[in-house]
């Protein structure tokens, strides 16, 4: 009984032996005698670089057949045959669309050079509007972030929005709008400040009180001369004939003041100055704006400083009101003739030195200060 068991197995592994051996016989013979690179499948396929079977799936390493899955077509990437090639296609609308920007603020910086007004309205419309635009496409990016992941927060937005932009930019091809409103409008705005310019942003907060005062004890100096003038009430023809002696000699300090301003260079000391009154020109238009200031503890005539010389919007802002503040005598003793100021309105000065006379030594204007508020 074991020995027709035995037989009968022999038997049909021989048979099994023999069919391989005519299978691999068809094959040879059907693909020119080469050998089989498969022994599982006796598939003649060449396996590359892999390390199973193409065909079957046969792993030698550990005799096991496994799962190809579906064919996968390899697409190899040819080689950009230039570096202009080589750049996305939203990179480029992203370059011309700066190039815009920048081109734009040029040209206003250029063609309203001499226009202050229009100049600065079109640095704050460009600021303003540039980020605007940007704060459109943060928004629009922090969507599209929250709604791919649950880990941003609310706060994200501005904690971290670096974190917020790299889903979008991971799809640029797709998302390329977004990312373009956000470029143009951060670089529109920083070329309205660098660019066009124009604009004294510490001006915005002049009506709002937070201008920046002058030196305390220059407004305690004018308040104390102002109580004095109330008491003294002394006319405009004895002031006058008191500093009819000292006209040629402030004519003389004039000269030399102009002089030194053409050679001298950006002054090193700064002080808080009193506009006390200016100079016209026959055409009737402001000259000179006489200064006044506290030396030894007392107000006194400073120096003077070119009114045109002034930033334009400065210059708009005094000549605006002058008319409210004319007065008929100086409120400090000076050797001129002049528009005389009520003294409300103060700047600061910087200057190389104190001359021998006690005369600012090439006078330049810095800015203009919180007015002195009305006794």
């Amino acid at each position: 009984m074991n020995t027709n068991a035995v037989t009968e197995k022999t038997e049909s592994r021989a048979g099994m032996q023999i069919e391989n051996v005519e299978r691999v016989a068809q094959d040879l013979g059907g693909n020119g005698g080469a050998e089989p690179t498969c022994t599982n499948c006796q598939s003649t396929r060449s396996w590359g670089e892999n390390q199973w079977c193409p065909d079957c799936g046969y792993y030698p390493a550990i005799n096991q057949c496994v799962d190809l899955g579906p064919e996968v077509e390899i697409v190899t990437q040819e080689a950009p045959e230039s570096l202009m090639s080589a750049i996305p296609g939203w990179m480029w609308g992203l370059g011309f669309g700066c190039l815009a920007v920048v081109g734009a603020s040029v040209f206003a910086r250029v063609s309203f050079q001499s226009v202050a007004s229009v100049r600065a309205l079109w640095t704050i419309t460009q600021l303003v509007g540039g980020l605007l635009v940007f704060g459109i496409a943060h928004l629009m990016v922090y969507i599209h972030a929250i709604a791919r992941s649950d880990k941003y927060g609310m706060l994200d937005m501005f904690m971290k929005p670096v974190e917020i932009w790299k889903p979008t930019l991971a799809q640029a091809n797709d998302l390329k709008f977004r990312i373009w409103l956000g470029v143009w409008g951060m670089l529109a705005a920083i070329c309205a400040v660098l660019i066009v310019g124009g604009f004294q942003f510490s001006a915005i907060f002049d009506d709002w009180g937070v201008k920046r005062g002058a030196d305390t004890n220059l407004l305690q100096t004018i308040s104390s001369q102002a109580r004095q003038e109330r008491e003294s009430d002394m006319s405009m023809e004895e002031a006058m004939n008191s500093f009819v002696g000292d006209a040629q000699a402030g004519e003389e300090d004039r000269k030399n003041a102009e002089e030194e301003a053409k050679t001298a260079e950006k002054g090193q000391f700064s002080a808080d100055c009193l506009i006390i009154g200016y100079t016209r020109t026959s055409a009737g238009k402001p000259d000179q704006l006489l200064l006044a200031t506290v030396l030894d503890g007392q107000l006194k005539y400073a120096g003077q400083i070119s009114y045109w010389k002034l930033p334009e919007d400065d210059r708009l802002r005094l000549v605006k009101r002058f008319p409210d503040l004319r007065r008929n005598r100086p409120f400090v003793r000076n050797p001129y003739s002049a528009a005389w100021l009520q003294p409300r309105l103060m700047c600061r000065i910087t200057f190389d030195e104190w001359t021998q006379k006690r005369m600012m030594k090439n006078p330049q204007f810095k800015e203009l200060l919180r007015d002195v508020s009305a006794n």
